[in-house]
């Protein structure tokens, strides 16, 4: 995740092992979740908005998706907005990189309202 920069995705400075598990050193950023700012609007967001939010996050993707590498855990408690309304999706931590011929399987990572309908059958406790 090192490698890859774009606003809309935090930046991952350095990596390294120790102590048994992994570490990041990623920027601290300030700012509500998208889940929380949409909590505390009283009105629906307009399409314009929406799409300030959504596009940005969709490029990220796109860039990550062209590496055959997957979030698995976008979801408005993963998206932070900065002070200047930008979104920055978080929460690396279910990311997964495909190799080879992709007949891997991979666990499933499912939260509930935002999985993809097909994971909810490897999640015996949402069934």
């Amino acid at each position: 995740l090192a490698r890859f920069s774009h606003p809309a995705m935090v930046k991952v400075h350095s990596s390294w092992k120790a102590n048994g598990t992994a570490y990041m050193a990623m920027p601290y950023l300030r700012g509500p979740t998208l889940w929380e700012l949409r909590r505390s609007m009283t009105q629906a967001p307009t399409e314009i908005w929406l799409r300030s939010i959504v596009d940005p996050l969709l490029e990220a993707l796109q860039l990550l998706h062209a590496e055959r590498i997957y979030h698995r855990d976008v979801a408005p408690d993963n998206v932070i907005l900065t002070g200047a309304g930008l979104p920055v999706l978080l929460d690396f931590g279910a990311a997964r990189r495909l190799i080879g011929d992709r007949t891997q399987l991979l666990t499933a990572v499912v939260k509930p309202h935002y999985a993809p309908i097909e994971q909810y059958a490897e999640a015996t406790r949402l069934r």
